[in-house]
């Protein structure tokens, strides 16, 4: 680096960290704060696209509407609770599920509930930059007309945060949000592990009420169990997740 550029980048990161006065936020590396409250809600869909099955292709689809809160019970760590009511539909005649074929349409759609323990620790915290880790695991279920699916929600997270000003922040994002499924009858319990980058904004209105939303991408990967990739046609397919929202600091 020559040393104008040095100068110029040491100039952006003084002037960003004299206009940054954001105290927590959703989607970069900064926790609510000792003592704090915060309510979020909004709504998330993931998207993948797994192939050809039988010359048809196959696209398995989710939406889910989410409320819940987090604590500040330290300076840089925050705990909580999350409840997620998903919505979800597939295209194709035969859909595999554990033990089960289901005969599907586009306009079929299967419910499920999440309910989540939030983690998020936060280890430094700059004003301007910001980086912290998220771990939430909980329980999930989808209710099929057969049969019902449970299995474990193990999420965990890293955000990268950069409040370029009181009212804007950006979060460099990796998501893995893994999930075992428990088989029945016989069929193997079966894990996957999604490995998705992206990135998210939070927009302040207030210094206490923000609106955000964020945008992840990758592979995931079947880890076990033959089910998916017997009618998936194989252990990788690409995902992508969107979540947006509005949270609120009391």
């Amino acid at each position: 680096m020559s040393k104008k550029a040095f100068w110029v980048l040491g100039l952006f990161l003084w002037n960003a960290e004299v206009l940054a006065h954001q105290e927590w936020g959703v989607e970069g590396g900064k926790t609510v704060g000792a003592g704090s409250l915060a309510f979020e809600g909004g709504f998330e869909g993931a998207f993948t696209h797994l192939g050809s099955i039988r010359n048809e292709s196959f696209s398995d689809n989710t939406v889910g509407i989410r409320a819940g809160f987090s604590y500040g019970a330290l300076s840089g760590l925050d705990l909580g609770l999350r409840f997620t009511l998903n919505f979800g539909w597939g295209e194709i005649d035969q859909y595999y599920r554990n033990s089960y074929y289901y005969s599907t349409t586009s306009s079929d759609v299967t419910t499920g509930i999440k309910a989540q323990v939030l983690l998020k620790v936060g280890f430094f915290d700059t004003g301007f930059l910001s980086f912290a880790m998220k771990v939430e695991p909980g329980f999930l279920a989808d209710f099929y007309s057969k049969d019902t699916v449970m299995g474990l929600a193990l999420p965990v997270g890293f955000q990268l945060g950069l409040a370029f000003s009181d009212r804007v922040g950006v979060g460099i994002l990796l998501d893995l949000p893994m999930v075992l499924e428990f088989g029945k009858k016989g069929v193997k319990n079966s894990f996957l592990l999604p490995i998705l980058m992206g990135a998210g904004v939070d927009v302040f209105f207030t210094s206490n009420f923000l609106i955000h939303a964020a945008l992840t991408m990758g592979p995931a990967i079947n880890v076990a169990g033959d089910g998916w990739k017997n009618v998936h046609g194989g252990n990788v397919i690409f995902v992508a997740e969107v979540k947006t929202g509005i949270a609120f600091r009391f």
